[in-house]
């Protein structure tokens, strides 16, 4: 959430009136130097953008929508690799790919938002790729571009952005972000979650998507473990079912990613059969999040509309 970002406070306060008066630029860089939390402003900022709760401009961080920003799953949210993470993972047809999925409707019907690390690598064929996004913006598209100086980039680029500069944390600011990264690195009760999600029913899940099976439904049923109510680690106040429901949720998660990647495919009949089957996902997704059972969600995600 833009509430939860360290530094920054008149950048964040700026985006969050922005994103609360649906006056944001539809394509915006964040400059500022390697350390500064440009990548999880830019997350923070995809997320008020895409969050259907939002309130006073800031994403609730509780929804679905929210959920599926944070585990990197939600259908449309595009987060290219940062050069850290893959030197070569800025390709012509990565960005042809995020082009061409810009202009379609957003798959969750609140928008879609474009985010681009290192944005000095643009040159050539892969600037002039997304200069198409940035000189006609598809409605409700927002690119996210984020670069260590802002001199870097191309003018066709620079003239067509809004840039919002930050600068380098403080100490006891940068303290407090190893705090929050040291504290969410230690093992919780929920930890568990780990061994038992590793356990993924991909086919059985995948045979629920075709239409009703009982016999799939009853195998992913079987294949949620149980909890361990005599470990010492597990929270002794989160129920079986409870724990049930965050596995069934995080297996999910695993099939949206895998249905995403079916959208690449240029068969138009593909895509559409994609699009129903992301559809139907996301809706068990938040019918676990109702506390509906897993049993009742796998059935009515086998359903369609």
């Amino acid at each position: 959430m833009l509430s939860s970002i360290v530094g920054h406070l008149g950048v964040v306060r700026l985006l969050t009136r922005l994103v609360e008066r649906d006056k944001l630029p539809h394509a915006i860089v964040l400059d500022g130097p390697v350390g500064c939390g440009r990548r999880t402003l830019a997350r923070a900022l995809a997320a008020a953008v895409l969050c259907p709760q939002r309130r006073a401009g800031d994403a609730c961080g509780h929804c679905a929508h929210c959920q599926q920003i944070v585990a990197g799953t939600h259908p449309d949210l595009a987060e290219v690799q940062g050069e850290r993470d893959a030197p070569r993972g800025l390709t012509v047809d990565l960005v042809r790919s995020i082009a061409e999925n810009a202009f379609s409707t957003p798959l969750l019907g609140v928008g879609r938002a474009i985010i681009i690390p290192d944005a000095e690598r643009l040159r050539g064929p892969t600037a002039n790729t997304l200069l198409k996004v940035i000189e006609e913006p598809p409605p409700r598209t927002v690119v996210i571009l984020t670069a260590t100086s802002a001199s870097g980039l191309l003018g066709t680029i620079r003239s067509r952005t809004q840039l919002f500069r930050l600068h380098a944390l403080t100490p006891a600011e940068a303290e407090r972000v190893r705090a929050s990264k040291r504290a969410s690195e230690t093992p919780s009760p929920a930890a568990k979650l780990d061994s038992d999600i590793a356990a993924l029913p991909m086919t059985d899940l995948k045979r629920i998507l075709v239409g009703p099976d009982a016999g799939a439904v009853a195998r992913v049923l079987a294949a949620l473990p149980e909890r361990d109510s005599n470990s010492q680690n597990d929270d002794k106040s989160i129920t079986q079912s409870q724990h049930q429901r965050a596995v069934l949720r995080a297996w999910l998660d695993d099939l949206i990613a895998v249905i995403r990647l079916e959208l690449r495919q240029p068969d138009r009949q593909c895509v559409d059969r994609a699009v129903d089957h992301l559809e139907r996902v996301v809706r068990a997704r938040a019918d676990l999040d109702r506390n509906l059972q897993p049993r009742l969600a796998l059935e009515a995600m086998a359903l369609t509309r």
